[in-house]
C-alpha cells in the first residue's frame, strides 16, 4: 500500500481547497496504490486486477476517485509519471522501509494501544 504521507504528496492540495470539497483521502491513496502495481508489470495486469492484490474491494470507487474527483478536468499525467517512477525506484532498489526491523520492534508484547487515548488523538 502506498505510504500515507506519499499519497498526501500527490493530491493536489491547493484545488482541494479552492473546490471547498470533501474528498476521501483513503480512496485516493488506495486508488494510487493500485495504480503504482501497474507500470512495468505484466501486460495482462491492468488495474481493475492489480487493485485486489493489495485487498481493495472498492477498485471502481477508488480508481475513480483519483481520475473524476481528485483529478477531475486536469491532465494524469504528472501522476502517471510520478507513480510510474515511484514504482520503478521500488523495483530496483527496495522499500526504504527495513520490514524485518520493524516487525521485530512492534509486535504485540512491544506495543500498549490505550484505546481511550487512541480515542481522543483522533477526535
Amino acid at each position: 500500500m502506498l505510504w500515507p504521507g506519499w499519497a498526501l504528496r500527490l493530491l493536489p492540495v491547493d484545488r482541494l481547497r479552492s473546490q471547498g470539497r470533501v474528498f476521501r483521502v483513503d480512496a485516493f491513496r488506495h486508488g494510487c496504490s493500485g495504480l503504482l502495481l501497474v507500470p512495468g508489470g505484466p501486460a495482462d495486469l491492468p488495474y481493475v486486477r492489480a487493485a485486489p492484490l493489495l485487498g481493495n474491494a472498492r477498485a471502481a470507487r477508488d480508481r475513480e476517485s483519483v481520475e473524476q474527483r481528485v483529478y477531475r478536468d486536469q491532465d494524469l499525467t504528472p501522476l502517471a509519471s510520478t507513480l510510474a517512477q515511484l514504482a520503478r525506484a521500488l523495483d530496483e532498489h527496495g522499500s526504504p522501509i527495513d520490514y524485518t526491523r520493524r516487525r521485530a520492534t512492534f509486535t504485540e508484547a512491544t506495543v500498549d494501544l490505550n484505546p481511550d487515548a487512541y480515542r481522543r488523538l483522533v477526535l
